[in-house]
């Protein structure tokens, strides 16, 4: 058993102290080893969290863009045909009857007789 009141030479004052530093140093690098893994761990999710959420509110833009867009291309296509059952009734009451009776003549025509060449 050690006598703590006995005096320490400066050699063996500085075995200790060296020894303390030794497994200091250990035990700080130890420490701190595991902190960083830890803070690595902690930061790689915060900004996977952050990364992801970026993507889904960019896509989530993107979505919202192209259904306006196509909505106003469906409302450009609907403008332009909104009044075709009116334009259809008006040329089948007026025009069409015409057109159809210069068709069948052409098409229905008797045919035509040829000549024959005299021999």
């Amino acid at each position: 058993m050690e006598d703590m009141d006995a005096p320490v030479t400066r050699r063996e004052l500085r075995d200790e102290l060296r020894q303390f530093k030794s497994e200091l140093k250990t035990e700080l690098k130890t420490e701190l080893s595991e902190l960083k893994s830890e803070l690595k761990s902690e930061l790689t999710a915060s900004i996977t969290k952050s990364v992801v959420l970026a993507v889904g509110e960019e896509m989530a833009r993107q979505i919202r863009a192209g259904q306006e867009e196509t909505r106003a291309w469906l409302r450009t296509l609907d403008d332009q045909y909104r009044d075709l059952p009116k334009r259809v009734t008006t040329i089948e009451a007026s025009e069409l009857p015409s057109r159809v009776a210069k068709l069948e003549a052409a098409v229905f025509s008797p045919p035509r007789k040829r000549r024959r060449k005299a021999s």
